[in-house]
């Protein structure tokens, strides 16, 4: 006897086997496998998102389902300058109006490129955004949202001239996932797979240009109406080609952080050793932000990275679990000089 039962917004079918019909809880246990548009079961445990991305999607990405309460703490405990967040957050916020508009008037896909020096929380704040983003969605219509992170490595087949096909059989599968499920991706290290082409030589092979043009053309033909927020990562804008900014609908760039950025830092990292028994005073982290940030003019270039590590680094230096504040000090300017000369 065969039984249907609605899985998102297929049909699934399965065979009872004189078994109770399951409970839509117990149907989210079984692996569904994707064959572009029919799914069977199997009496396996799998996780939220099997059965949800095509196979090419799940080889070439790692998947996750968000909302995320891991990807929440990631954008609560980011501090960045400038107001970058509250604009980030909306642009996720009035996606829903901007994206019924586009299908009658055109516009950019939505697209955020967060760039800045290593350590400056691109990666952190990309999780973080997406999940906002997912939140919202979840908030509106209930469902969850798929993450797609990219291993930039994987689009690259053996053979460079393999790669413009991964890049089309990538957003075949991409546009097929759209049409029942929202999606948000993040690609790190963007200028690997949006490689400038005006910046590559004559003796370059010609597949890096079909690459960037595959990758262009498939953000391009994605349904105007889909649910897709791309958040993409570069510490080297130079090497980004220029296309694909074009189509970029907010560019950030997150610099070192400045005295209340610091603070911030300080403080939760100090609470985190306040758990393993270390005591770091709040009047320490007062001392230390106002000799460093107090003259604008000497405010030191120190990543989140770099402040989160200040701390473990002095105490590594000087031998002490109660370091002073000119000993912080001298080290946070160490870490600045290091980061003034790229090599952090």
């Amino acid at each position: 006897m065969w039984d249907q039962a609605r899985y998102g917004n297929q049909v699934l079918r399965y065979r009872r086997h004189n078994e109770a019909t399951p409970t839509p809880s117990e149907r989210q246990d079984y692996l569904g496998t994707v064959t572009y548009g029919r799914i069977s079961m199997k009496h396996e445990k799998a996780s939220p998102t099997s059965g949800r991305v095509p196979e090419k999607l799940a080889a070439l990405f790692s998947v996750e389902e968000l909302p995320n309460a891991r990807y929440r703490e990631r954008w609560d405990a980011t501090y960045v300058s400038n107001g970058i967040k509250p604009t980030a957050f909306n642009t996720v916020a009035m996606q829903p109006i901007f994206r019924r508009a586009r299908s009658l008037i055109g516009g950019r896909r939505d697209i955020i490129v967060l760039t800045g020096e290593a350590g400056n929380g691109k990666s952190t704040l990309a999780g973080g955004l997406c999940n906002v983003y997912a939140e919202r969605g979840q908030g509106r219509d209930g469902l969850s949202t798929i993450l797609l992170t990219a291993n930039a490595s994987r689009w690259f087949g053996r053979h460079l001239g393999d790669s413009p096909k991964i890049v089309d059989d990538v957003f075949q599968s991409l546009r097929l996932l759209l049409m029942r499920q929202r999606v948000a991706l993040i690609v790190n290290e963007l200028e690997s797979v949006a490689t400038n082409r005006g910046s590559l030589s004559a003796g370059d092979p010609t597949d890096v240009h079909r690459f960037v043009n595959s990758l262009l053309n498939g953000l391009d033909n994605l349904p105007v109406d889909a649910e897709f927020l791309m958040v993409a990562t570069s510490n080297q804008l130079d090497m980004i080609d220029p296309a694909f900014l074009d189509r970029v609908v907010h560019q950030f760039h997150l610099g070192y952080c400045n005295g209340v950025a610091a603070k911030a830092i300080l403080r939760d990292v100090a609470r985190a050793y306040r758990r393993v028994g270390l005591e770091i005073p709040d009047s320490l982290i007062d001392q230390v932000v106002k000799a460093l940030y107090d003259a604008s003019d000497r405010a030191p270039q120190l990543s989140g990275r770099s402040l989160s590590d200040l701390f473990r680094v002095t105490m590594e230096r000087f031998a002490t679990f109660r370091p002073r504040p000119d000993q912080v000090i001298t080290v946070a300017r160490q870490l600045s000089r290091r980061n003034d000369n790229g090599d952090s």
